[in-house]
């Protein structure tokens, strides 16, 4: 029986249904729920957001687009999809109290490599999703922030072998600075660094999908 799971690189059995019509379906019902599970999770804080932004009017939130680099720290998949990437999504920044900001960002991140036995080839895609909290200091025409929250990395590896999805828990700590260019000009820059941690137990064995990304945003004032 051909040896491949979670990023290709563990000396451990894969199930022959997951090239079945059974394994499909598994597959097929776990990303259902994990999309169900994350579609609340949106709902549930857009409630808070919406309510956090009717209470702090008087503040101002944005909405960025962030381009960066992502290295993740686990030793097993840099031996199977060697290097970082880059890695891009959107935020919503929502004032809670004073300097203190509801912080929600979902990015996409996709890396191809080849599996350590076989060499054949391998696609992973990840979508980590943050909740977090800022505590922002603004000073004149900077304003650094630093903060931390939660995280739901949620994964898809497929292959000749078969087909992964599923999502791990965890945390996150940042930190940056946004620079204004005009009081009048209602976009800010964002250069930021992250570190992320995510373990997953698969097949006894515990991964870790967080790392540091770092990277530039577009944040439009609203």
């Amino acid at each position: 029986m051909r040896k491949q799971n979670f990023f290709g690189c563990f000396d451990s059995h894969k199930s022959k249904e997951d090239g079945s019509p059974v394994g499909k379906k598994r597959l097929r019902s776990r990303v259902k729920r994990i999309s169900i599970q994350f579609l609340i999770a949106l709902c549930l804080l857009n409630v808070v957001s919406v309510s956090s932004g009717l209470s702090s009017s008087n503040n101002k939130g944005t909405f960025e687009i962030f381009i960066g680099h992502y290295d993740l720290s686990e030793s097993r998949f840099k031996a199977v999809y060697p290097g970082g990437g880059i890695i891009a999504g959107i935020g919503l920044s929502v004032p809670v109290v004073q300097n203190f900001n509801l912080y929600i960002e979902a990015k996409g991140f996709h890396k191809s490599g080849e599996l350590t036995y076989s060499k054949e080839k391998t696609q992973l895609f990840l979508l980590p999703v943050s909740f977090d909290i800022l505590y922002t200091v603004p000073l004149g025409p900077i304003t650094p922030y630093v903060g931390g929250g939660i995280d739901f990395h949620f994964y898809f590896e497929t292959n000749p072998i078969g087909n992964v999805a599923d999502y791990s828990t965890g945390y996150n700590f940042q930190g940056g600075t946004y620079f204004h260019f005009s009081k009048n000009f209602p976009v800010l820059i964002n250069l930021k660094i992250k570190y992320s941690k995510a373990n997953k137990m698969v097949n006894n064995l515990k991964i870790e999908l967080g790392g540091i990304e770092y990277g530039v945003g577009l944040a439009f004032v609203f």
